[in-house]
C-alpha cells in the first residue's frame, strides 16, 4: 500500500497565545467559549501512535482553530462566513490587524508539512478529525454515523482499493460509516507532490463525553483500531 503515513492534526489545540490572553483575559473568554464545540479534542493523542515508529509522521496545528484555522485555504468558502484562515471571533478580539500575524504561522505551517511530505516515499496523507454530534456553527445537521470518510476528486485521491479497504475496516469493526458527506475532501498542502490525502472525521460520541470533556472508555479501542488501520495501510 503505502511506505509512509503523514499524519495532518489540525484542530486538537486548546491554546491561545499566552501574551493576548494576558492582555485582555476576559475579552478571550468568548473565543474559547465559541470554540467549545469546534475543538476536535484528544485527536492528537487519539490518532497519534503510543511509540514513535519511523514510517509515521505527523503535523499537530498548536494554536486554538479560531485563533488561526490550519485547515483553511487563502480562497476559504467560508471567508464569508466568518470561519476563514481568522475566525471572526479572533477579529473581533484582535481586529484586523491581527490577520497578518495570523497568517505568518499560517504559512510557516504549510511550509513546514509540505517538506515534511517531499521528503516521504510513498505516503498516504492521513487529515484527522472528529465532530460533534450536536449541532455546530459549521455543521447545522451531524450526520448520525460514527465514522466519516473524505477524499478529493484529483490526483490525491486514493485507489479506489484503499478506500474500500478502509471503508470496509471500519465497517467490520461495527462502526457506521458515511462517505464524503456532509464532510468531505482531504487537506493538501500546494508544492508537495506525488502523495495520496484521505480523510478521517471521528464522531465525539464514540470516545468522549462532550458535555464534561472527559475521555471515555471507547477512546482506547477507537486507539487501538487506529493503530491496526495504519499496519494495514503499510503492507
Amino acid at each position: 500500500m503505502y511506505q509512509n503515513i503523514f499524519l495532518h492534526i489540525p484542530h486538537s489545540s486548546t491554546v491561545v497565545l499566552e501574551h493576548l490572553e494576558k492582555q485582555n483575559p476576559d475579552a478571550v473568554r468568548p473565543l474559547r467559549e465559541n470554540s467549545f464545540n469546534l475543538v476536535d479534542y484528544y485527536t492528537d493523542s487519539l490518532f497519534l501512535p503510543d511509540k514513535s515508529l519511523p514510517c509515521i509522521h505527523s503535523i499537530v496545528a498548536p494554536y486554538l482553530r479560531t485563533l488561526v484555522d490550519m485547515e483553511r485555504m487563502t480562497d476559504e468558502p467560508l471567508e464569508e462566513k466568518g470561519f476563514g484562515i481568522v475566525s471572526k471571533w479572533a477579529l473581533d478580539l484582535y481586529g484586523e490587524a491581527f490577520r497578518k500575524q495570523a497568517l505568518c504561522w499560517y504559512n510557516e505551517y504549510h511550509r513546514s508539512a509540505m517538506m515534511q511530505l517531499n521528503t516521504l516515499k510513498k505516503p498516504l496523507l492521513i487529515d484527522c478529525h472528529s465532530f460533534s454530534a450536536s449541532p455546530t456553527p459549521l455543521c447545522a445537521c451531524p450526520p448520525d454515523v460514527d465514522i466519516c470518510i473524505g477524499w478529493n476528486e484529483d490526483e490525491t485521491r486514493a485507489t479506489q482499493d484503499v478506500l474500500d479497504l478502509v471503508i470496509s475496516y471500519f465497517v467490520n469493526l461495527g462502526y457506521s460509516v458515511g462517505l464524503n458527506e456532509p464532510f468531505s475532501n482531504s487537506k493538501t498542502f500546494p508544492g508537495a507532490t506525488d502523495y495520496h490525502s484521505l480523510m478521517i472525521e471521528i464522531n465525539k460520541r464514540c470516545y468522549m463525553n462532550e458535555e464534561t470533556l472527559k475521555k471515555t472508555n471507547g477512546f482506547i479501542k477507537l486507539h487501538a483500531d487506529l493503530q491496526e488501520l495504519y499496519r494495514l495501510l503499510l503492507k
